[in-house]
């Protein structure tokens, strides 16, 4: 039997959590630049909301969600996941349009929000 201290890094803690950590820059950003950004961009920002960059996604405040966009740790509270979700309590029709977000994609996000929404 082998047994090492330290080998649960990046796998999961003692009390069995997975850890996990997201960035925004490998794993969120990809994401965005292949379903968000041909609408939601610095020249045409559709409902208000640019999706091209960190920068822009953080001062967001879109049409529906004003400043709730991306509430760092509050992946419930924010509407960038609220519009990815089936079913968004906006009332509005899920984002994007044309091809539904992955599961994995939309817990990539979610997961990002509630490390705190780090520009990483």
């Amino acid at each position: 039997m082998l047994t090492a201290t330290g080998c649960l890094n990046n796998i999961e803690d003692v009390t069995g959590t997975v850890q996990s950590e997201i960035s925004f820059s490998t794993d969120v950003q990809p994401i965005l630049q292949q379903h968000c950004v041909s609408c939601h961009n610095g020249n045409f920002a559709q409902n208000n909301f640019n999706a091209s960059s960190y920068a822009s996604i953080m001062s967001g405040s879109g049409v529906v969600y004003g400043a709730n966009i991306v509430v760092a740790n509050e992946p419930d509270q924010s509407g960038l996941v609220d519009i990815i979700e089936p079913n968004p309590e906006s009332g509005l029709r899920r984002m994007p349009q044309d091809s539904a977000l992955s599961g994995d994609e939309i817990q990539t996000i979610r997961a990002w929000i509630l490390e705190g929404a780090l520009n990483n």
